[in-house]
């Protein structure tokens, strides 16, 4: 088959530099693969403490906002449950 516009096109790749590149990653990529694999949700109880000390920082800084503000915020930016002091 005759080329019709003179021009010639040719594909050639070394493969041994991704080769060593794909080899290179494989284990950065495998711990990360098996961390996903073995990854557990928690659950909001488990953030309690934390958001308990949120709430208290939160107050602090705007001390004339009340407790309901900083919980009604919450919910309604993240779909948490209130924050309810034990």
């Amino acid at each position: 088959m005759a080329q019709e516009s003179g021009l010639s096109f040719g594909h050639t790749a070394d493969y041994t530099f991704i080769e060593s590149a794909l080899k290179a990653r494989w284990a950065p990529f495998s711990e990360l693969a098996s961390e996903l694999r073995a990854f557990v949700p928690k659950s909001i109880a488990d953030f309690a403490d934390y958001r308990s000390a949120e709430l208290v920082r939160l107050q602090g800084l705007s001390p004339t906002s009340s407790e309901e503000v900083f919980c009604n915020s919450s919910t309604s930016r993240f779909g948490q449950m209130p924050i309810q002091d034990s």
